[in-house]
């Protein structure tokens, strides 16, 4: 389990199903919210139709201040223990939010990679 130092303290943190319903709960896309968490906006489309991601703004701290609390609070669940509260996290945040954002959105990619299973050569299931 990944680990994320906030003022001098160490404190796991998950990107898990938990956290995706919570998150889901709150904002209406979680693409939307990927998109706002590292600051990117589409940009047009490639000529076989594809999005072209540009980044044209900073990450949104709302985004961190509402992640970074369930991220820690998940994995310290995950691990039986209790959580913290949240103020208390976002008070010790020590971090530059940019790359708070990327730390984030790395764990958030992690999960998302591990969630998808892959598929097997025999599995009759059709491609999406």
């Amino acid at each position: 389990m990944r680990k994320i130092i906030i003022s001098g303290n160490e404190y796991p943190i998950r990107f898990d199903y938990m956290v995706l319903r919570a998150l889901s709960e709150k904002y209406d896309s979680i693409r939307q919210f990927e998109m706002d968490l590292r600051g990117w906006t589409v940009a047009g489309t490639d000529k076989d139709g594809n999005e072209i991601m540009k980044k044209t703004k900073e990450p949104s701290v709302r985004c961190i201040m509402f992640l970074l609390p369930l991220m820690i609070n998940s994995a310290l669940d995950y691990q039986g223990f209790a959580p913290v509260d949240e103020e208390k996290i976002i008070k010790e945040i020590d971090l530059n939010f940019t790359e708070l954002a990327i730390i984030l959105h790395n764990e958030m990619k992690t999960c998302f990679k591990s969630c998808i299973p892959e598929k097997k050569k025999y599995d009759p299931t059709p491609e999406a």
